[in-house]
């Protein structure tokens, strides 16, 4: 079974800020983004990620939060957004891949796809997903399974595993091996 679409792109409106979205971004480190009427946005960022068209992306509590530089834009459940976001990640086509406490979505030029059990991931509740350089998908869900995306669905590697096995997931690019990245 394939995954479920939840919204075309075209329905998904992003909830207008009350003081008419425009932002005023910080110059200063320790500066607070606010509106042009000195409100700041509500709740708080779990996940922060830059996109390859130089927009901001936000996760928090309460959905999405998109910052192009000059308009913000909020996306939540009323959108079909997934409550629960914590990453956000950019694929090599330029598709959002957003996961979190209630599974894992991609928002692409056609719509929101949302990704189940029935889509190959053995646990909905994802932790971290990440991508390779040679451009692959990887999730990584609270049961530990590991599934890796074909373009189509999600195949899961369940290793064998001890019973006081704790997860740790380092997606973090530092750890990379310099010599693949050109560094010295």
């Amino acid at each position: 079974m394939g995954a479920r679409k939840i919204h075309h792109l075209k329905e998904v409106k992003p909830r207008q800020a009350t003081s008419g979205n425009r932002i005023t971004l910080p110059d200063q480190p320790g500066e607070i983004v606010t509106f042009q009427d000195g409100t700041r946005p509500n709740g708080h960022g779990r996940y922060l990620s830059k996109t390859a068209d130089g927009n901001i992306w936000i996760a928090n509590q309460g959905g999405v939060i998109e910052i192009d530089g000059q308009v913000l834009r909020s996306y939540t459940s009323d959108q079909g957004f997934i409550d629960g976001i914590e990453q956000i990640i950019e694929d090599d086509s330029g598709n959002l891949w957003m996961s979190g406490t209630n599974g894992l979505m991609r928002w692409d030029r056609s719509g929101l796809t949302s990704y189940r059990a029935n889509d190959g991931l053995e646990d909905q509740y994802i932790l971290a997903i990440n991508r390779t350089r040679d451009g692959k998908l990887y999730t990584l869900g609270a049961d530990l399974s590991l599934s890796v995306f074909d373009g189509q669905n999600f195949h899961t590697i369940a290793a064998p595993l001890p019973p006081a096995s704790q997860t740790l997931w380092s997606a973090n690019p530092a750890f990379q091996d310099s010599r693949e990245s050109g560094g010295s």
